[in-house]
């Protein structure tokens, strides 16, 4: 479906692929100073703006397995009911999970990546995220708290990603929330 922008130019819709890191370094969503909290509060500045866009949400949750996969959808509750799990296990980034859902959608795509770690798989993800944002999506990394994993996104950086270190949720919605209008 597409709309109209201030000027009366046709755009497409977007969908947003949330994806984000439950690995136990994340700590708990209870706890307000933990990556856990601020990555729900990030998720949840993002879903709003797509919930008054009226776009479709996606979701994976990942540590070590992926925790949860929901495909397209625009039950933003549900979503915002999957966000609220605490951390555990370590991190392995699911590019092929994450392929897989993107390759779904048939409208402009959004994808926020949430963590507080490294890509383990830095290969592979590159050369889809090239081709990725060649179609002209966007690709937003929040990396949370103090990790010195930033400079590993790099070269994503080199090839359209916007890539945003913060300890604080609001900071990064912002960034992305200017981006975006």
């Amino acid at each position: 479906m597409a709309t109209r922008d201030t000027r009366g130019i046709e755009k497409k819709q977007r969908d947003l692929l949330l994806a984000v890191d439950t690995s136990g370094s994340m700590g708990s969503v209870l706890k307000s100073n933990d990556n856990m909290h601020q990555a729900v509060l990030a998720a949840y500045g993002i879903l709003s703006y797509f919930e008054s866009v009226k776009g479709k949400i996606a979701l994976i949750e990942f540590d070590n397995t992926i925790r949860k996969n929901v495909s397209w959808t625009d039950d933003y509750d549900s979503i915002r009911n999957a966000l609220l799990i605490n951390g555990r296990g370590g991190t392995t980034f699911p590019i092929r999970s994450i392929q897989s859902v993107l390759d779904q959608s048939t409208n402009e795509l959004v994808t926020v990546l949430i963590t507080d770690g490294e890509l383990n798989n830095v290969n592979e993800s590159v050369a889809y995220f090239r081709e990725y944002l060649y179609d002209d999506n966007k690709l937003y990394i929040f990396v949370l708290g103090d990790s010195k994993s930033i400079n590993s996104y790099n070269i994503l950086k080199d090839i359209g990603a916007k890539i945003y270190s913060a300890k604080l949720a609001k900071d990064f919605c912002d960034m992305v929330m200017a981006d975006l209008a």
